[in-house]
C-alpha cells in the first residue's frame, strides 16, 4: 500500500480490514465510469454507539457519490453531521486550507451567509485555529474544543456571535491531506442545545468516516482536474480546422480534437489509440517519420494524399522531456501532431476578405492557393483572364508580396490561424 493510503498511521487502535472499491487508474480517463478495480484498505463497521445505530456503510455510499457529482458533498455532510451527531441537529463542513481549492468548500448548511461571515471575518478567529496551524503539515489530525469549558465557551465570541447563529455550539475537527496533497477539515459542530457533552461520540464517528473522506475527496479532485483539463483542451482546440492528436512515448494517442473525425473523409482514423493512415504507403511513411523525429526535430513536416485524392500536410512537435496534460491524468504527452489540408476554405476566404483584400481578391487568392491557374480561376469567377492577372497585382501590392508562391504561403497560414 503506497503511503497515500495509510490512513491511520498516527491510530493503530483502528484495526483496518479489507474492501475493494473503485479508484481511477490514472490513467486518461475522463469519467468514473471507467474506473477500475483496485483494492484499498478500508474500515467498515456496523455496530452501535449511544444507542445510535452507527451505519457507516450508508454514509460512505453517499461520500462516494461525491466522485461523480461535488456538489453532492452538501448532502453527504447533512448525513456526515447526523451519523456523527446522533441526531438532525448540528453540522458539518469540509473546510480547504489551501486558498486554490476554495472552490471546495462544502457544508450541511445551505444558507450561503454562513461561508460569507467565516472567511470574510471569524476563519482565524476559532480558538482551534491556532492548534490547526501549528498541525497544518501533519498527514491525519484530529482536534476538539473539549479544552474550553461551558462558561469560557459562552463568553466567546467566536461561539456566541457566529456559530450559535446557526444553531451549533462545540466544535470538533479532523484535519488531513488529500492524495495530491491538498489540506482540509472535516468540522462537525454539535448542535447548540447539546447539553449532555456528546464530543467523544462525535470524535470516534470522525475517526471512522475521515479515511473515506480522505480517499474520496481525492478520487473526486482527480477526476474534476481531469475533466478541467479535458474542457481546456477542447476549448483550445476543438474548433480548429486541423485535426491535432496528443501522442505519448510509445505513440499511443492521449488526446485529439474532435476534428480528428473530420479527418476520416481524408482516410485518417484513430484505432486502438493509434493513428491510422489512407494507404500502407502512407502508414508506412508516417511510422517512420515518428521514429526520425526524435533523431531529427527540425524535419518535422511531411505532405500526403488523402484517400479522395486531396494534400494533407503533416507537422509534429517533438519533446524529449514530455510534459504531463495535468497533475491528475498523470498521461504523458511526447508529441503533438497536427493534419492540416492542404486545401482551404471558406472560413479562410472570409478572413481575408474581412481583414486583407475585396471579396473577388479574397476568392481569388483561395482558388490559386487550392491549386488552379489564373485561367482556370477567371473561368470559374466569370472574368477575363486579364483581369483575374490584374487583381492578382493588386493583391501583391496590397499584401507587399510579389509571387504566387508568397500569395499561396499567405493564404495557408491565414487557413491555419482561422
Amino acid at each position: 500500500m503506497s503511503n497515500s493510503y495509510l490512513l491511520y498511521e498516527n491510530h493503530p487502535e483502528y484495526e483496518l480490514t479489507e474492501k475493494t472499491k473503485p479508484l481511477p487508474d490514472g490513467g486518461s480517463l475522463f469519467n468514473s465510469n471507467e474506473l477500475k478495480f483496485l483494492n484499498v484498505h478500508f474500515l467498515l463497521q456496523i455496530g452501535y454507539l449511544g444507542g445510535f445505530v452507527d451505519n457507516i456503510e450508508d454514509i460512505v455510499n453517499d461520500v462516494h457519490k461525491t466522485i461523480d457529482d461535488r456538489k453532492y458533498w452538501n448532502t453527504a455532510l447533512k448525513k456526515i453531521s447526523k451519523y456523527c451527531n446522533g441526531s438532525d441537529g448540528g453540522g458539518a463542513s469540509l473546510i480547504p486550507l489551501d486558498n486554490n481549492m476554495m472552490g471546495w468548500r462544502y457544508g450541511s448548511n445551505n444558507d450561503k451567509k454562513a461561508d460569507l461571515l467565516y472567511y470574510s471575518y471569524w476563519r482565524d478567529k476559532s480558538p482551534l485555529a491556532g492548534i490547526i496551524n501549528q498541525s497544518i503539515d501533519k498527514d491525519l489530525f484530529f482536534i476538539n474544543d473539549s479544552f474550553l469549558s461551558d462558561d469560557e465557551i459562552n463568553h466567546n465570541p467566536f461561539y456566541q456571535e457566529f456559530l450559535k447563529e446557526f444553531g451549533v455550539k462545540r466544535l470538533n475537527h479532523a484535519l488531513f491531506k488529500t492524495e495530491q496533497g491538498d489540506r482540509f477539515l472535516l468540522s462537525v459542530q454539535s448542535p447548540f442545545d447539546d447539553y449532555e457533552g456528546n464530543q467523544k461520540n462525535i470524535n470516534d464517528r470522525s475517526k471512522k468516516i475521515v479515511p473515506y473522506i480522505k480517499n474520496y475527496l481525492s478520487i473526486g479532485i482527480k477526476f474534476d482536474n481531469i475533466n478541467n483539463t479535458k474542457e481546456v483542451f477542447e476549448n483550445l482546440f476543438g474548433d480548429m480546422v486541423c485535426g491535432i492528436v496528443f501522442l505519448n512515448e510509445n505513440n499511443k494517442v492521449v488526446y485529439e480534437n474532435k476534428n480528428i473525425i473530420n479527418m476520416e473523409c481524408y482516410g485518417i482514423y484513430i484505432k486502438n489509440n493509434t493513428i491510422i493512415m489512407p494507404d500502407n504507403n502512407s502508414d508506412y511513411k508516417f511510422k517512420l517519420f515518428l521514429k526520425k523525429i526524435e533523431e531529427n526535430p527540425s524535419k518535422n513536416f511531411f505532405k500526403f494524399y488523402g484517400k479522395d485524392g486531396n494534400i494533407l500536410s503533416v507537422r509534429i512537435a517533438y519533446f524529449p522531456a514530455q510534459f504531463t496534460l495535468s497533475k491528475a491524468s498523470h498521461s504523458k504527452v511526447s508529441k503533438v501532431v497536427i493534419f492540416s489540408p492542404e486545401f482551404v476554405n471558406e472560413s479562410t476566404e472570409e478572413i481575408l476578405r474581412e481583414f486583407f483584400l475585396s471579396p473577388s481578391q479574397a476568392k481569388i487568392s483561395c482558388m490559386i492557393t487550392n491549386g488552379l491557374s489564373i485561367k482556370e480561376a477567371s473561368v470559374k469567377m466569370n472574368i477575363s483572364e486579364g483581369t483575374a492577372r490584374q487583381m492578382v497585382k493588386e493583391i501583391f501590392v496590397r499584401l507587399g508580396i510579389n509571387s504566387q508562391n508568397k500569395l499561396i504561403s499567405f493564404v495557408k497560414n491565414v487557413s491555419f490561424m482561422s
